[in-house]
């Protein structure tokens, strides 16, 4: 959804009730796979959507809005890949 900025002619900004994909893999919620944490998040926010409770967010705003615990999440899912990676060559050796 577009949106004309107040008092700023001619300028767009995209808004949108979700953060778009790209921005939700790249964010503290992802670990590679859908978690009870990210269905938490979901459904909060579904319930926020349907309560009129919820605002549009930019994309420049979705990405603060799911910072979470970022470097965390990263240890997490570059773990995950040593592992299954790990597990896998074992099959091939």
């Amino acid at each position: 959804m577009s949106n004309t900025l107040e008092g700023i002619s001619g300028q767009t900004a995209d808004i949108s009730w979700w953060p778009k994909q790209a921005v939700f893999l790249r964010s503290g919620l992802w670990a590679g796979y859908w978690s009870p944490h990210c269905e938490h998040w979901f459904q909060k926010r579904l319930e926020s959507i349907r309560n009129h409770a919820a605002e549009l967010k930019s994309c420049h705003e979705w990405p603060n809005i799911l910072k979470f615990s970022r470097k965390q999440t990263v240890k997490v899912v570059r773990g995950n890949d040593v592992a299954a990676r790990t597990f896998l060559e074992s099959f091939i050796a």
